[in-house]
């Protein structure tokens, strides 16, 4: 995990290998660490292999990491950890968060906002061009967040809909200058 997907994963029990709906290792009660510090602790993570040498333990390959029921303990300094898995450049695979709770706290550990994350997928494309789309309330609002991150060409596409509102942002950034350039539409 460390060395595919850039992400530090703390493993208290043993995984256990299942054959379906395809070859996966399952891990229950996960955490998941960020600067040497646990941020979010996962009920239980599945590690889909592919069908190529799945019995030779040295030589299994990780097609996708699937990650269910996480709370994720939130705060200014740690999270820039979803900003890293944007800019990851060492994986082609895809991280999937499945039913998951944002608790955004202070400098004091008190909550400052809550968010239920139906879902926070983070899709590796070829070309290192990355993609995040997610589901999510804030304040009871349904978001929907699409970022594609063209780590290339430098630039960041984000489009987030709050449908109840009928308000639509799209931002799109360029860094490949010595400046950020970029554009920001509302519609409402």
């Amino acid at each position: 995990l460390s060395q595919q997907y850039n992400l530090e994963v703390k493993l208290d029990k043993n995984p256990k290998y299942g054959l379906f709906p395809k070859p996966h290792f399952l891990v229950e009660d996960a955490k998941i660490k960020f600067d040497s510090n646990i941020i979010s602790n996962s009920k239980n993570i599945r590690f889909f292999i592919s069908n190529k040498n799945n019995f030779i333990f040295n030589k299994i390959d990780l097609n996708d990491l699937v990650f269910k029921e996480t709370d994720f303990k939130i705060n200014k300094e740690n999270f820039s950890f979803f900003l890293k898995l944007l800019n990851n450049k060492t994986t082609n695979q895809d991280i999937k968060f499945i039913k998951n709770k944002l608790f955004y706290l202070d400098q004091n550990e008190n909550m400052i906002f809550f968010s239920d994350l139906k879902k926070l997928n983070y899709l590796y494309n070829e070309n290192f061009i990355n993609e995040v789309v997610s589901k999510l309330e804030i304040f009871n609002l349904p978001v929907n967040l699409k970022t594609k991150h063209d780590i290339i060409n430098q630039n960041i596409n984000t489009n987030i809909d709050l449908n109840s509102l009928k308000l639509k942002i799209e931002n799109q950034i360029n860094y490949n200058n010595d400046y950020l350039d970029g554009e920001l539409d509302l519609s409402y």
